[in-house]
């Protein structure tokens, strides 16, 4: 039951929206205005507290429970940006896929439940943890980022399309492999869900990025995920689930054939850092040509693919990008 009123949930969507506004943040995405919100509480709780007592704001409830209130309010406010934008991308997807991008030679279609999918991504939008990680996959998706370096790609017939179309053998049309690699970059932010690590008595929440400091505890991990995705989209392919967790291995773990985990990895991790529309200085690098020109410098340190990111430099750089 609320222990707040009406009145004290406006005047806090009222003290959110500022937040939000504030001219800091307005180039940031709301999942990332979200975090620095947070994150700002915390280090201001000492004058925060004392400001949610005054009179005109929320004399009657305690330090928690406003709190509480705060973070709702922050939550529907980014989660009403999410939802609409999930939905948009949910629409263009086809959720029928080519066999061939399962198992290799199968003449055969997969076909994935759309209404299981919407309902999926719905649950997990609501942990905090995992709405980050759906907005640059969403970035990506809503400017066109898998298509553009997968053409690029296979026009150049280089290192990549060796990768993806000889090694991993993905025999489809572009379209499908552009429309594959979609659907699991969104269902690749599950694996950001905390769920609870038990060892040695002791349980503790952490994700896939988490447990890369802790090796040995991911295949428990794996099999809890394993375990939600079968509840959640029992007609989810294997191959899909393990090309999911196969990008979140440093290169030098992942299975030769697996390409297209590689490929994930390294567009996730540029859609939290892309800034669609980003102005760019005269004479400066663009945007996509110094993000991958410093992450090739540094792949190895990172687990990327030092070849996947040299050619994805060189088309930025040739394209403008």
């Amino acid at each position: 039951m609320a222990l707040y009123t009406p009145e004290d949930k406006e005047r806090m969507i009222g003290f959110v929206g500022q937040l939000m506004n504030n001219s800091n943040l307005r180039s940031e995405s709301m999942a990332n205005r979200e975090q620095h919100i947070i994150i700002f509480i915390s280090q201001n709780e000492a004058q925060l507290r004392p400001t949610f007592s005054d009179p005109r704001f929320f004399p009657h409830l305690n330090w928690t429970d406003a709190l509480k209130l705060l973070l709702t309010v922050l939550k529907d406010k980014v989660i009403n940006d999410l939802q609409p934008r999930i939905n948009t991308q949910l629409k263009a997807l086809k959720f029928t896929v080519p066999g061939s991008v399962c198992t290799e030679g199968s003449s055969l279609t997969v076909e994935l439940n759309k209404t299981h999918f919407e309902t999926f991504l719905s649950k997990i939008l609501s942990r905090r943890e995992v709405r980050q990680p759906i907005d640059a996959a969403l970035k990506l998706l809503e400017h066109n980022q898998f298509e553009s370096y997968v053409s690029k790609a296979v026009e150049r017939r280089e290192y990549v399309y060796n990768e993806l179309f000889k090694v991993e053998k993905l025999s489809c049309e572009l379209s499908e492999v552009v429309n594959y690699f979609k659907l699991l970059l969104l269902l690749r932010c599950a694996a950001y869900i905390r769920l609870p690590i038990s060892t040695n008595k002791k349980s503790t929440p952490k994700n896939l990025p988490d447990l890369q400091r802790f090796p040995a505890e991911i295949p428990i991990y794996h099999t809890l995920l394993k375990k939600i995705f079968n509840t959640e989209l029992p007609e989810l392919p294997e191959s899909f689930i393990t090309t999911i967790f196969d990008s979140f291995l440093p290169v030098e773990n992942t299975p030769m054939e697996a390409a297209s985990a590689r490929f994930l990895r390294v567009m996730h991790t540029w859609g939290y850092d892309f800034r669609p529309g980003q102005k760019v200085d005269k004479g400066a690098e663009t945007q996509a040509k110094s993000w991958f020109n410093i992450q090739r410098r540094n792949a190895r340190s990172f687990g990327y693919d030092p070849k996947q990111l040299e050619e994805f430099y060189k088309i930025a750089a040739d394209e403008g990008w």
